[in-house]
């Protein structure tokens, strides 16, 4: 394997830690030493990479922008590697994808045994949640693809593929829309609605909607109970 320079490692993993101490565990090397090498970098940059905190640390202004530079030169990597390998033949390494919940567990697990079925050497992480920490996620290379719904559009942002979805109400049995194949958002304007709220792509689309249309959907938020 190709592996990224040491001090590459060390910075990206403080950077996701928060914490000089825990980086260390997670790396299995002394916390001195991992402070060393830190500060090592910081002279040879010329300036601080990282703001001393009384609870761990975090970037400086010139600490996001080498940690940008380290993780894409880190990808960069990965990337090589994985062409190489194709060239000698063999199709592996760790893919690492974001998706909707709606689709975590259903689409993406019938998918990946698919693909595995011909390529076993490749394994796959998967992280779920909602659009726009899905879509940070990525512009921060901690993954490398994302299935989500109504994404911001942005020219950081390359779509592969799109596929469209029906928006479905869900209803009681005996509720007076049950008996309609089809409705319009109109048709539920006389009835209580509960609605995600607004990291969902869904909720900022029906917004985008009723905005347009002047359509007010009755709705309400409320806490779940807290049990003792």
């Amino acid at each position: 394997m190709l592996h990224p320079p040491r001090h590459f490692v060390y910075l990206d993993a403080v950077a996701r830690a928060g914490s000089i101490r825990k980086a260390a565990e997670q790396l299995h090397v002394a916390s001195t030493a991992l402070n060393r090498k830190i500060l090592e970098v910081e002279d040879e940059v010329g300036t601080p990479l990282f703001e001393r905190l009384p609870r761990g640390v975090r970037l400086t202004a010139a600490g996001e922008v080498l940690i940008t530079a380290v993780r894409r030169s880190m990808a960069d990597l990965r990337s090589a590697e994985s062409q190489i390998e194709q060239l000698r033949g063999l199709v592996r390494g760790t893919v690492r994808i974001g998706c909707a919940e709606s689709v975590a567990a259903d689409l993406i697990p019938r998918t990946i045994a698919h693909y595995q079925q011909s390529h076993p050497g490749v394994q796959f992480q998967i992280v779920s949640g909602v659009t726009r920490q899905l879509v940070a996620s990525l512009m921060a290379d901690d993954i490398e693809l994302v299935l989500v719904h109504d994404p911001e559009p942005s020219q950081m942002l390359r779509v592969i593929s799109t596929v469209a979805q029906p928006l479905c109400a869900m209803v009681r049995p005996d509720h007076p829309l049950a008996a309609h194949k089809t409705i319009r958002l109109a048709d539920c304007q006389k009835y209580p609605v509960a609605l995600s709220d607004r990291s969902f792509g869904s909720r900022r689309l029906l917004d985008g909607v009723m905005a347009q249309s002047r359509i007010a959907l009755q709705w309400r938020w409320r806490p779940a109970p807290c049990r003792h």
